[in-house]
């Protein structure tokens, strides 16, 4: 038996010769199959592919859509996190740092300061402390001084001078303690170094302690150097370094000691040095003073008969013995004591009797009281002399 094909509109038929058709039947091929006219039957679409009823050929999938048996008659999206390209039976998952809403044809990469661990809808952000890159499949730490203080961070900030992060992953800096200093970006403080120090938290530098004083390591102030009579010391130890006038230095421990007297020091890095023959220091000195140049008037008034009084002059002079070398001073200790003076006249007292010093008459006012010594002691004086005490100059 012999059939012609005869194709009308999408319905395929199959007819035979004239004289047996009357034992056939034509039907329309439905959805899901297909015939082209050179079947009897109809045939399913296969997997990716989808017909509409009485079609003679399948249609792939689109892009985004998939199906996943054979004779389907309609194609289903994509879900989120995945996509398809034209024809697909199933659907492929979103990469690592990608992600796709549903019926996506391919998957978008998850911008910077966000993540996708792979078949995600969407992008999730990074936690404080964290930070990524477009198309990252996770979030990185910040590095130890670094910092990120909101979620979806793209990027780590440098912790600010005077400000420390000691861990990855750090949402925020701290402030350097007091004596401490940091740079821009550090991950620990530093401490100030000796001869310098900072006084307050979050400091980005460290101050020079000033002159005549010092520190050691990790300061927050200096200390006054440790010995007096300093004129500059270590700004590291404290130890001298130099010494004011009236002072010796003494380099083995950077100390300052005052000179005795009868020595004198210039200051600076020098010792103590003796007075020469003839001259004379009190302790402390920078210089030494001719005992010669010590001549000098004072104006130490003692009383005699009748109200009147005396003048004594001091004087300084230089001596060399077996006992003593220096300048020597005689003093006395107080005015010699006015007694037995007679009744006063217009001229001063009358009578016999003179002045007495303790009790006893005397032409020089009381015995002068030696002693040894630097300038303070370095005189010598004695009352004028007048044998009776009825003279003008008494």
């Amino acid at each position: 038996m012999k059939l012609r094909n005869l194709t009308l509109a999408t319905t395929v038929v199959l007819l035979p010769s004239p004289a047996y058709a009357q034992y056939f039947e034509c039907e329309t091929c439905p959805a899901g199959t297909w015939n082209n006219g050179y079947y009897e039957s109809c045939q399913k679409c296969a997997a990716g592919t989808f017909s509409y009823i009485g079609s003679s050929s399948c249609t792939n999938c689109p892009a985004g859509k998939y199906s996943s048996s054979a004779g389907s008659s309609s194609c289903t999206n994509c879900s989120a996190g995945t996509y398809s390209t034209g024809g697909a039976s199933s659907c492929t998952k979103c990469a690592a740092g990608t992600y796709s809403t549903g019926g996506a044809s391919s998957c978008t990469k998850c911008a910077a300061g966000t993540y996708s661990p792979g078949g995600m809808g969407s992008c999730y952000p990074c936690s404080t402390g964290y930070y990524s890159n477009a198309g990252a499949s996770s979030c990185s730490q910040c590095p130890a001084g670094k910092y990120s203080s909101s979620i979806g961070s793209s990027s780590c900030t440098n912790c600010s001078a005077g400000t420390y992060a000691s861990s990855a992953g750090s949402s925020s800096c701290y402030p350097c303690s007091s004596g401490y200093y940091s740079n821009a970006g550090a991950s620990s403080c530093t401490n100030c170094p000796a001869g310098k120090y900072s006084s307050s938290a979050g400091s980005s530098s460290c101050t020079n302690c000033s002159a005549g004083t010092y520190s050691t390591g990790g300061a927050s102030s200096c200390t006054n150097c440790l010995t007096t009579g300093v004129a500059s010391c270590s700004a590291t130890t404290g130890k001298a370094t130099s010494c004011k006038a009236g002072y010796g230095f003494n380099s083995s421990n950077g100390t300052c000691t005052i000179c005795e007297a009868g020595t004198y020091s210039p200051g600076g890095t020098v010792g103590c040095y003796s007075c020469s023959s003839g001259y004379y220091s009190n302790a402390g000195a920078s210089s030494c003073t001719s005992c010669s140049t010590k001549n000098k008037q004072e104006s130490k008034s003692c009383p005699t008969c009748c109200g009147s009084s005396t003048t004594i002059k001091l004087t300084t002079h230089y001596v060399s013995n077996s006992t003593h070398t220096g300048c020597v001073v005689s003093y006395m200790d107080s005015c010699p004591e006015v007694t037995g003076c007679g009744p006063c006249g217009p001229t001063g007292p009358t009578g016999p009797t003179g002045p007495t010093s303790n009790g006893s008459s005397s032409s020089s006012g009381g015995a002068p009281h030696t002693v040894y010594g630097g300038p303070t002691h370095g005189q010598t004086y004695t009352t004028p002399g007048g044998a009776a005490c009825g003279g003008t100059g008494c």
